[in-house]
């Protein structure tokens, strides 16, 4: 079931929060700030800082991140911290730069972004998944048709398995 919702992400009942991330950010911006100011256990960003400089002087190719593309990241524990999905829906922050790109183009995140709810579908006792209304779009320079259309055969997917909302703040 698919569900549109007047109100705050933040105030979802849904066992998963969704948000989607980069793969090479240390210092979270727009949504994902809020998420990793409310659910500081969610930051996927900031270990990457240490990563970067950890590693970067005797592995000079380690200076981006190992996340990929298409992968989600599910921090919490479902007890007194609850469950975030980082989806790994696009390579770069912000819009895509060269549209084109097989990289981080307009065709590659939203491949990446179809890839992430395929894993996502796969996770067990899903029971329900909240979006933020516009994922992949407002900073991230997504067609929202696009990502709403992927998210409703997502939820038809799953068919009766877990509930899909939607969050529109308005």
């Amino acid at each position: 079931m698919l569900k549109v919702i007047k109100g705050d992400l933040f105030d979802t009942k849904a066992k998963y929060l969704v948000h989607q991330a980069n793969c090479i950010t240390s210092r979270a911006a727009h949504l994902a700030y809020d998420v990793f100011r409310r659910y500081p256990y969610a930051d996927v960003y900031s270990p990457r800082k240490e990563t970067i400089l950890k590693d970067s002087i005797s592995e000079p190719d380690v200076i981006w991140s190992k996340d990929t593309p298409g992968d989600i990241i599910i921090k919490g524990n479902g007890k007194d911290q609850r469950y975030v999905v980082a989806l790994l829906g696009q390579y770069y922050p912000g819009r895509p730069r060269y549209p084109n790109s097989e990289l981080d183009g307009t065709i590659a995140r939203q491949k990446y972004f179809h890839q992430a709810l395929w894993k996502l579908a796969q996770v067990k006792d899903l029971e329900s998944v909240a979006f933020p209304y516009g994922v992949g779009c407002a900073a991230a320079g997504g067609n929202w048709e696009v990502y709403h259309k992927m998210i409703c055969n997502f939820a038809k997917y799953l068919d009766d398995k877990a509930d899909v909302f939607i969050y529109h703040k308005e």
